[in-house]
């Protein structure tokens, strides 16, 4: 089979992409990030404990549709 020139570059134009993201989908790519502990915990009180800050109790919100 003879490829011409213009054969050869679309088929190395369509590899590409295939070649640029096959580290992207690995399952041997880097491990996750881990999660940086927060204020809350996974308990039912821990969401209760929060108080609201006082501006949002005058806070006005409203919404817009442009």
């Amino acid at each position: 089979m003879n490829l011409t020139r213009r054969q050869t570059l679309h088929l190395l134009a369509a590899a590409a992409p295939a070649f640029a993201l096959r580290n992207a989908f690995s399952q041997t790519a880097t491990p996750p990030l881990a999660i940086a502990p927060g204020p809350y915990t996974n308990t039912r009180a821990s969401p209760r404990a929060y108080t609201t800050p006082d501006w949002f109790a005058d806070a006005k919100f409203g919404i817009w549709a442009h």
